[in-house]
Order: C-alpha cells, then sequence, then structure tokens
C-alpha cells in the first residue's frame, strides 16, 4: 500500500498508455494469416463518463469534443460509455480510435478509459469463431477475446490466439485481466 493510498483512501488514478494502442495494425496480418480472421471494420473505446476536474461531460459535449456522428456514442447495460469507429482500412481503423483516445485524454477522461476493443471475424464463414482484441489502457496491454454465446467464450481459442501474437504485440501475462466483455457494441 503506497502512503497516498493509506492517507487518502485511493490510488492516484492511472494515466492511459496511448503508445501500445498504435501496435494494432501489426497484429492483423498474423490473425489472416494464421488464424484466418480479418478485421471486420468496427472498433471502440469504452470509458466511464463520470466527471472531469468537477465538469460532467454530457452525450452531447462528447459528440462535439470527439467531432463524432451522435450514433457513434453509447452507453452499455452497465453505465458505461463506448465511441465506436469504423473504417475498413485497419491502419485508418486504428487512427480513428487513436485519435478519439487521445482527445479523451486531453480533456480529462484519459484516466477513465478502460479499454478499446477490435472486432475481427473469420475470412469464409463460419471460420474459427469472432474475436475481440481487447486494448487494457492502463496496463498497455492486448488479450483475446472470444465469445461464443450470450455468456459463453472459446478459451482454447483465445489461447491459441496469444501463441500466434506473442511476438506481434505486448499481450497480458496476467489471465485473471483477461475479463469476459459480453454484450459488446463492437462487433
Amino acid at each position: 500500500m503506497s502512503l497516498r493510498t493509506a492517507l487518502f483512501g485511493k490510488p492516484k488514478p492511472v494515466k492511459p498508455n496511448l503508445e501500445f494502442l498504435l501496435a494494432a495494425p501489426k497484429s492483423f496480418a498474423v490473425l489472416k494469416e494464421e488464424l484466418q480472421l480479418v478485421p471486420s471494420g468496427v472498433a471502440g473505446i469504452c470509458f466511464k463518463s463520470l466527471t472531469s476536474e468537477g465538469v460532467v461531460h454530457t452525450d452531447e459535449e462528447l459528440v462535439a469534443m470527439l467531432k463524432i456522428n451522435p450514433t457513434a456514442l453509447s452507453t452499455d447495460d452497465l453505465g458505461f460509455k463506448w465511441v465506436i469507429v469504423g473504417n475498413t482500412d485497419p491502419e485508418a481503423l486504428t487512427t480513428q480510435l487513436h485519435k478519439c483516445a487521445s482527445v479523451l485524454d486531453e480533456n480529462g477522461l484519459g484516466t477513465h478509459m478502460l479499454c478499446a476493443v477490435f472486432a475481427f471475424k473469420p475470412v469464409t464463414a463460419p471460420g474459427q469463431g469472432s474475436l475481440r482484441m481487447v486494448y487494457l489502457f492502463k496496463r498497455g496491454t492486448y488479450y483475446p477475446f472470444s465469445p461464443t454465446g450470450e455468456e459463453t467464450r472459446d478459451n482454447e481459442f483465445e489461447l491459441r490466439v496469444q501463441s500466434f501474437l506473442g511476438g506481434a504485440l505486448p499481450l497480458e501475462k496476467d489471465l485473471s485481466k483477461w475479463m469476459p466483455l459480453w454484450g459488446l457494441p463492437v462487433n
């Protein structure tokens, strides 16, 4: 326990690591070659829309700040906000996502960003299954998440993805951090 935590009761908020978000396209070629998966063209950022230095950001303010279409902003069942971007060019998709993350960070929401998610689909159906690559902003690491149903996942496939991407991305080594993200707006 740090002195700050002992005195004030909560740890200092962790700044997001945006650097490794740009590493995502390196994995796209590996996933296509090894597992026949391609980007779906959709990605998103999940964050807690709380307060930023005492100022509450409304949906309208977030849309204006990010210069996005209002339909690109949604709230999930748990109350977390999602910014959804779409682009068929993987490099452009990653750049768009990084730009949104940078704007959120610059406007005081950096410590509220939880993750970024890239969706992948099989080249030919049914293929290997669906995949989401989840980037944890506070840890600067990725992990694979492969939903197979409403609340089921394919752990074996996730471990296969991990074995192929070990050199392409900074992967999360602590498997307890590989949290399931049910009902994602990123498909």
